[in-house]
């Protein structure tokens, strides 16, 4: 989230028209650190912070792109879920995230990973990109390779290949 913080800073003292969403809880285990991220996020005009949400599907719908600054990730839900409704997402090119996005299709992948180079890749990439069409394929893509039916499907091609090697 500090990541994000001083990447949207760049970003937006760079295009002052840019706005931010920030969405989630605050990590409640560590209150020091949790009153400094509230802090930063109310000294940001142009960060809303909308805590703890359960309708996450009209935060995806009403972005342009979601932004998970992660240094290390699992397989990101978040960046499944955005592209389910046809929101690319940029990350950082971590495991994890590396494998639920393809640059261009449904998001965007930041090789350094530093708030600088997040900040401008956000400008860079809401500038050059056609969203309609990124939204499209974005979509597309989540259907294709991360759907329930897709999952299945690969997992049971998973389980014939193993019950081949058996024979």
């Amino acid at each position: 989230i500090l990541d994000f913080i001083d990447a949207a800073t760049f970003a937006y003292n760079k295009d002052n028209n840019m706005k931010f969403v920030v969405v989630g809880e605050m990590p409640q285990e560590n209150l020091k650190l949790c009153n400094y991220i509230e802090s930063q996020l109310r000294s940001k005009k142009f960060i809303y912070y909308e805590g703890f949400k359960t309708n996450l599907s009209y935060y995806y719908n009403v972005s342009k792109m979601l932004c998970l600054p992660s240094r290390r990730e699992g397989m990101p839900k978040v960046v499944l879920e955005a592209s389910a409704c046809g929101t690319p997402s940029i990350t950082y090119d971590v495991i994890g995230c590396s494998e639920a996005i393809i640059s261009g299709v449904n998001g965007f992948l930041v090789k350094q990973v530093d708030s600088v180079s997040l900040g401008t890749a956000m400008l860079e990439e809401l500038k050059k990109n056609n969203f309609s069409k990124l939204s499209e394929t974005s979509r597309l893509h989540a259907e294709k390779n991360f759907s329930i039916k897709s999952v299945i499907s690969l997992h049971l091609k998973l389980y014939e290949s193993i019950l081949d090697i058996w024979d």
